[in-house]
Order: structure tokens, then C-alpha cells, then sequence
């Protein structure tokens, strides 16, 4: 998902972004140029952001975060998104919030299990490319796509 190339089909219209990063709040920040309603769920408590994007997330007077929230049902009329269902993760109470879109940021882990223990992986599965090549440390072994980098990330 580019939310760059998306954002402006979010034109008035409430989002939803769950994540917890920077990665995740940079999206809450170009959607919000666009978007009627932003709305950022995290599973924690607190942000794992630096401290110059939440200035910017601060800023935002049609941002909005939740924090400690887990969505746990995207809800839709067959054709299109309508809303989410959350749950408070301290309370146990659930409640839904009525969005148009939905962009997921969390949970994402590299399934670089076919290679494990032959091709050199960081700690997190992602698999170890030279700089700016598809080869990786093990001559004549290559690597494209989500199990060589990191989410918006480039280079090993």
C-alpha cells in the first residue's frame, strides 16, 4: 500500500490506521492532508515514534489516537469497508468506530523460514542483502521482496 499515491482517495473521508510506529504515523500524517478523520489504534499504551513525529501527530487537529485498542473485526457491507470493531485491551469492552478505510501496520513478520539456518537473517527473519543488490551473503543466493526489508526501509 503507497499511502502517498492513496491519500487523496481518502478525501473526506474517516481512516483508520493500526500500528504503532513511525511508520504507521507518518501514514496518519499524509492521510490527514487529505482525510476528513484520521484515526491511529495502537495496541499499546504508548508510541514507538520519535519525538519530531509526534510534534507533527500532535499538530494534526483531524488526527485522533487510541491507544491500548485492538481491532478485531473489520466490518463491511460486501462491497466496501464501513467500520472496525475494537476492543479495549485493559476494560475488555468493544465498541465500532465507522471508517471508510482501513490500513493495517502491525503484525508484520518476514517468512524467511524456507532458508532459516542457511541464508544469514537479522534477528527478526528478514534475510541479509549486500547494499544495494539482491545478493545475499551466500554467493549465488538472491532475495526479493517483503523477507529482505524492513517495511518502508531499503538496503539490508
Amino acid at each position: 500500500i503507497c499511502t502517498i499515491c492513496d491519500a487523496p482517495f481518502a478525501r473526506g473521508q474517516d481512516v483508520v490506521v493500526v500500528g504503532d510506529d513511525d511508520f504507521a504515523a507518518e501514514r496518519v500524517i499524509q492521510l490527514a492532508e487529505y482525510a476528513n478523520h484520521v484515526i491511529m489504534i495502537t495496541r499499546k499504551k504508548k508510541l514507538s515514534v520519535n519525538a519530531t513525529v509526534i510534534g507533527y501527530l500532535n499538530s494534526l487537529s483531524n488526527a485522533e489516537l487510541i491507544t491500548a485498542h485492538a481491532v478485531t473485526e473489520v466490518i463491511g457491507d460486501g462491497s466496501r469497508v464501513t467500520g472496525v470493531r475494537l476492543r479495549n485491551l485493559e476494560q475488555g469492552t468493544e465498541r465500532t468506530i465507522p471508517v471508510s478505510t482501513v490500513y493495517l501496520n502491525s503484525v508484520y513478520k518476514p517468512d524467511s523460514t524456507l532458508v532459516k539456518g542457511q541464508v544469514p537473517t537479522d534477528g527478526e527473519g528478514y534475510i541479509l542483502r549486500l547494499t544495494d543488490s539482491q545478493q545475499s551473503y551466500i554467493p549465488g543466493i538472491f532475495a526479493c521482496g517483503a523477507v529482505t526489508n524492513k517495511p518502508n526501509k531499503a538496503g539490508p
